[in-house]
């Protein structure tokens, strides 16, 4: 009886080494997209052109698109939680709001280089009593046309966190230290900074999708107006 409680023991305990080994999922937190030479987080597309499109016809068909789809450029992932909307604080409130619009997504062009540079605000509201408040994130989209293919990269990142009741900045607070990151930064920073790696793995997993939706909504517009070959986005 002795040999057999050991036995049983024994395949509780292997049954759990198994189950650490093939569940990572349970585990890995997702990352975002980070140039080795720069450090730098940085998305990246080249829509390759179809013979006979002229690179001042995908520049205007470019312009067209950013003017067109401006919805594309402002991205939230739910309605923020408050538990307190006083006069005082929707007013700060509505002010967080009207500093982070984005009515104009298309920021410069410039057709001597074929380069057009767009602006792009996503929304994150994380969960009462979480690590994430309500957290805005700006970064720039730039389309460059070139050796017959569009170049598309969203960079230069940047972030600015509130409280959810207040609207007030507030740092991020890092439960496992003493430590706490800036309520705006950059963010390869707060990357390195953060602590809360099942919450930011979210937030990831939201920045990775929509970006990646944007650079699908160009490419079905593209296509739409026979600039691209079929088997066009090439991620990288």
């Amino acid at each position: 009886m002795k040999m057999k409680a050991q036995n049983q023991s024994g395949l509780k305990f292997t049954s759990v080494i198994l189950l650490f080994l093939f569940t990572p999922s349970l585990f890995a937190q997702s990352k975002l997209p980070v140039d080795a030479a720069t450090r730098k987080v940085v998305f990246k597309t080249t829509l390759p052109l179809r013979p006979g499109v002229s690179t001042d016809a995908a520049f205007t068909l470019a312009e067209e698109w950013f003017k067109s789809n401006r919805e594309q450029f402002s991205l939230v992932n739910r309605p923020v939680v408050s538990s307190s909307e006083k006069a005082s604080f929707a007013k700060q409130h509505q002010a967080v709001d009207k500093e982070f619009e984005n009515n104009t997504p298309l920021q410069s062009l410039d057709p001597a280089s074929n380069r057009l540079v767009g602006k792009v605000i996503l929304q994150y509201n994380g969960n009462r009593g979480g690590t994430i408040q309500h957290l805005y994130v700006q970064c720039s989209l730039i389309l460059e046309i070139e050796e017959h293919q569009m170049q598309v990269r969203v960079t230069d990142v940047t972030y600015n966190h509130y409280n959810m009741n207040t609207y007030q900045p507030q740092r991020f607070l890092n439960y496992s230290n003493s430590n706490a990151c800036d309520a705006v930064n950059y963010i390869e920073y707060l990357m390195d900074c953060e602590q809360s790696h099942e919450e930011f793995s979210a937030f990831n997993d939201f920045f990775n999708r929509d970006v990646k939706a944007l650079f699908n909504n160009l490419d079905t517009f593209m296509k739409g107006n026979k600039a691209l070959t079929l088997n066009s986005a090439s991620e990288n």
